[in-house]
């Protein structure tokens, strides 16, 4: 959706998304306006590839994950005892479920892995080694369902089960960063949502603590920093300090340089960064932030599809940009 009034048209696409095993899926935004910057959803993170955590698959037998696993046979309820072996079995069944959505788009997958993990919430989950997946990986799946009808309900509800979950993963702990990008994503869209200022500021604490929790050189540290720079552009947006929009800029330059010359993802951080450049420019006038905006936008054209959206987005960005520098009457020779 293009806005005609719109000075600055940037990538809309899904927020940051990190399922407690497996790939974020495709949380639409498509409630979000054209004029927020956000990650392309085709940047992906699998918890189990962030730091310390392989992924562990816990002992368990196949009869649980099976019955937990197959659509005909929903019962859920026919557990005997809460072991922790029908525990481990009840939590693979859930990840299975998330992998599969991931693959393949299927929402009856995402309502049975709802269902697995609330009934893991029944059992003893604190002292648990993987006692985080399921309220990180039901926040998940309520996130999605946000993005899918826009309900506040299902925010709140990813809201509360992702802070539930992050009491469960101290600062060693693997699926600390997948809890917080998620968090952090869902504070950012209840503050668009609803305009409450303390979700924004929550936001951007838990943004940073991911950006320093994460290594450099991971390749999935430029997803993280573009989620940082959201929520401090939108800070600017709301309160218009200057240095907001600076550190922005920053950390859609620090995401970019993650990225080399020809990498089809490098157009999200390109095309982000101009608009910050833009708006800084319209504050500023600085004519440099200008010229090179326009250098980050005519790079970043040949590195989307013709039939992307975001190209459409990318030409109007640079012709309002070619405008501008026109009108300055500043034109390099």
């Amino acid at each position: 959706m293009l806005q005609a009034d719109t000075d600055v048209l940037t990538v809309v696409s899904a927020g940051p998304q990190v399922s407690s095993t497996s790939g974020d899926g495709a949380t639409a935004s498509d409630s979000k306006p054209i004029d927020e910057v956000v990650p392309s959803q085709n940047s992906i993170i699998q918890e189990h590839e962030l730091p310390g955590d392989e992924a562990v698959k816990a002992e368990h037998t196949e009869e649980p994950v099976a019955r937990c696993c197959n659509p005909e046979t929903q019962d859920l309820q026919t557990y005997a005892s809460p072991s922790e072996e029908i525990l481990d079995g009840l939590i693979e069944c859930g990840l299975e479920l998330i992998s599969e959505y991931t693959l393949h788009g299927k929402a009856s997958d995402l309502d049975i892995a709802e269902a697995v993990f609330q009934k893991s919430l029944l059992f003893p989950l604190t002292e648990h080694p993987q006692g985080s997946k399921p309220f990180i990986n039901l926040g998940y799946i309520h996130k999605i369902w946000y993005g899918w009808h826009g309900r506040l309900e299902s925010l709140d509800k990813a809201i509360a089960f992702l802070l539930a979950g992050l009491q469960l993963c101290p600062v060693a702990h693997g699926d600390r960063v997948a809890c917080l990008i998620n968090l952090a994503d869902a504070l950012l869209s209840r503050h668009i949502h609803t305009g409450v200022v303390e979700d924004l500021e929550e936001s951007i604490c838990h943004n940073r603590e991911a950006t320093v929790l994460l290594p450099e050189g991971h390749r999935h540290k430029s997803l993280i920093l573009m989620s940082l720079a959201n929520s401090l552009l939108a800070r600017f947006e709301q309160k218009g300090e200057t240095s907001d929009l600076d550190e922005a800029i920053r950390s859609y330059g620090d995401a970019l340089n993650l990225h080399s010359p020809g990498d089809a993802n490098r157009s999200t951080p390109l095309i982000n960064l101009a608009n910050c450049l833009r708006t800084r420019y319209t504050h500023h006038g600085s004519i440099s932030d200008l010229g090179l905006a326009i250098e980050y936008l005519e790079e970043a054209l040949p590195l989307i599809p013709r039939e992307d959206m975001t190209r459409t987005i990318c030409l109007a960005n640079l012709g309002a940009a070619l405008c501008s520098r026109f009108s300055s009457g500043r034109e390099p020779h």
